[in-house]
């Protein structure tokens, strides 16, 4: 369009000058003026060599999705020596467990950005980052299984997350997941077992875990890989 644009305004301004020396010609009285000594174009094609990019061999778009889903890593298992919980990654990206006295907090959004995991004291406020209006709250998780509580002076207790979703099957990825989920604490059975409450199911690392007649099952919650009593 430029091109066009610049052609035309090229062309005005090669009128204009033939226009003036015509002008010109006339106040003089010389009707002998110089003639055009252009080369006049014989056949009136235009003979400049094509565009010669590549054509589009990209193939044409169905509306059907073909690709496969992105799974990442199918979860496992992970029997963990009591009293140790895995926390997450850090800076440099080495996984690292909070020790028997301390559980693992998992960091709530501040603006734009999610804060790190961390260690507190086992039962105390997570604090990455502290409640308030502005953010989302950091998730504690005071057991992965049964032993996380024993270790932790809490014998007989069941490990349970809170306010999760009910596990759903990722498409296509043969696991399930669960999302959401405000903490994972230990809590004492009640004559209708552990983990009964509204959005709550036990965590586990092994079938020992689980009440008779569930079984530990892996799934996926937040970034971590944990067990399922299903």
């Amino acid at each position: 369009m430029k091109k066009q644009i610049a052609w035309i305004f090229g062309g005005l301004s090669v009128a204009g000058v033939a226009m003036v020396a015509s002008l010109n010609a006339c106040s003089s009285g010389d009707d002998s003026t110089v003639k055009d000594s252009g080369t006049k174009d014989s056949t009136g094609t235009d003979t400049g060599t094509p565009d010669g990019g590549t054509t589009d061999s990209g193939t044409k778009d169905t509306g059907v999705d073909t690709g496969t889903p992105d799974c990442g890593s199918t979860p496992t298992l992970h029997v963990t020596d009591a009293g140790s919980i895995f926390c997450g990654y850090d800076d440099g990206g080495s996984s690292f467990s909070c020790t028997t006295g301390n559980q693992c907090c998992l960091g709530g959004k501040q603006g734009n950005n999610f804060l790190p995991e961390d260690c507190v004291a086992w039962g105390a406020a997570c604090d990455n980052p502290a409640p308030d209006a502005g953010s989302s709250n950091a998730v504690p998780i005071e057991c992965e299984q049964n032993a996380d509580c024993t270790a932790n002076g809490h014998a007989n207790n069941a490990c349970c997350l809170q306010g999760a979703s009910a596990p759903t099957a990722v498409t296509g990825c043969g696991y399930y997941k669960a999302v959401g989920g405000t903490q994972v604490v230990c809590e004492t059975p009640s004559d209708a077992g552990a983990c009964t409450g509204s959005g709550e199911v036990q965590i586990c690392s092994s079938d020992g875990d689980c009440p008779a007649g569930h079984t530990c099952t892996p799934m996926k919650w937040k970034l971590y890989q944990v067990g399922f009593c299903l």
